[in-house]
């Protein structure tokens, strides 16, 4: 097995998951994995929608911390509905799961 360098072995790691109240059964099973399994992190950011706050605030812990996603983005980004057409085979005819952000960027 090759040693790494003590450099590299020192840098502090950090978890970012960003999530939201419909995968909160998820999430909470996430939570429960990362902290009975992995233990080689600094601390575990997760960033949901402001109107999400309160329930994930429960998950709040020393190396835990849940984050408002308008602390971590500018106010012009606003979040959009992605639909899928009906016949599209590839996300299968529903919303995707992915979320779009749109927004005006403004140099004054």
């Amino acid at each position: 097995m090759t040693n790494l360098p003590e450099s590299t072995s020192a840098k502090p790691v950090a978890l970012v998951t960003p999530s939201h109240s419909k995968d909160i059964e998820r999430f909470a099973l996430l939570c429960e994995s990362v902290d009975r399994l992995v233990h080689s992190y600094e601390r575990h950011y997760v960033i949901v929608n402001d109107d999400d706050m309160a329930a994930f605030a429960r998950f709040n812990r020393q190396r835990r911390v849940v984050l408002p996603s308008s602390q971590l983005l500018p106010r012009w980004l606003k979040p959009i509905p992605r639909f899928c057409p009906a016949k599209d085979a590839a996300c299968g005819g529903r919303l995707s799961r992915r979320r779009s952000m749109v927004g005006t960027f403004n140099r004054s």
